[in-house]
């Protein structure tokens, strides 16, 4: 019997149960529990991103998706605020272990693909998921960080905005998008973009670009573009394809 994720990150009755290691060898020195029922290899711990993504999927007994910020940093667009948990959406309700939020949102199945081996929202998805957070500096952030990283046009989400209406926070999606740019590079790229348009100076669009190779340490021209126009009628830079084993859907 084949128990997934065995012997690096796994569920302990399942490998107990298939006689692939006893409760007693378990409980040693070789084996960390990480999430109830859900054990580590001890060389693992402290689990990576990857892992604990890993991990919260094999607690859910592999019926879960992982989403929000854990998605985006699993896809390769690392964004994610300092200790946010790993979302992950279940068909069922459950009691969320310690650094899990459990989720029950609708999920189109154009809309999970899979990642380093778990299932996840796509990159689309994910990027309406976290426009629609209370937090707008952090919604834009996150959706310059996966429209730059996957090369797609922020009023996409638009899309999901109309399928969608009925979800909390739909409302500030258009808001949010009207202030995305794809081309943004980093995060404190785009929070320095907000900082001066809410100032009152002109939405210059990421059109600045800085080298910081020794001796030759410049920025480039800036141009300004319309405040909070459409960054979906500029050109979208060759992005770098995404990190790990991902095969996601755009939806």
């Amino acid at each position: 019997m084949d128990v997934p994720g065995w012997p690096l990150i796994f569920r302990g009755s399942a490998a107990v149960g298939a006689g692939l290691v006893t409760a007693r060898r378990l409980q040693g020195p070789a084996f960390v529990r990480v999430l109830p029922d859900t054990w580590a290899a001890r060389h693992l711990v402290p689990l990576g991103h990857a892992d604990r993504c890993r991990a919260v999927f094999r607690w859910s007994g592999g019926r879960g998706v992982i989403a929000g910020w854990a998605a985006a940093e699993l896809s390769g667009a690392p964004c994610a605020p300092a200790g946010a948990p790993v979302d992950v959406v279940l068909p069922v309700r459950a009691r969320a272990p310690a650094g899990v939020r459990v989720r029950r949102d609708r999920l189109h199945p154009g809309e999970i693909g899979w990642c380093d081996g778990v299932r996840v929202t796509t990159p689309l998805r994910t990027a309406f998921d976290l426009a629609r957070g209370r937090d707008e500096t952090a919604a834009v952030v996150a959706v310059d960080a996966l429209a730059f990283r996957h090369g797609f046009a922020p009023d996409l989400l638009l899309n999901f905005a109309v399928r969608y209406r009925g979800l909390r926070g739909v409302a500030g999606v258009p808001g949010v998008l009207g202030l995305a740019d794809r081309r943004a590079m980093s995060p404190p790229e785009t929070r320095l973009r907000l900082l001066l348009v809410r100032a009152g100076l002109p939405d210059l669009r990421s059109s600045t670009r800085c080298s910081t190779t020794p001796g030759a340490a410049r920025c480039g021209s800036i141009s300004p573009i319309p405040r909070r126009a459409s960054a979906s009628s500029t050109r979208a830079p060759t992005t770098p394809a995404p990190t790990g084993s991902c095969a996601t859907p755009r939806g």
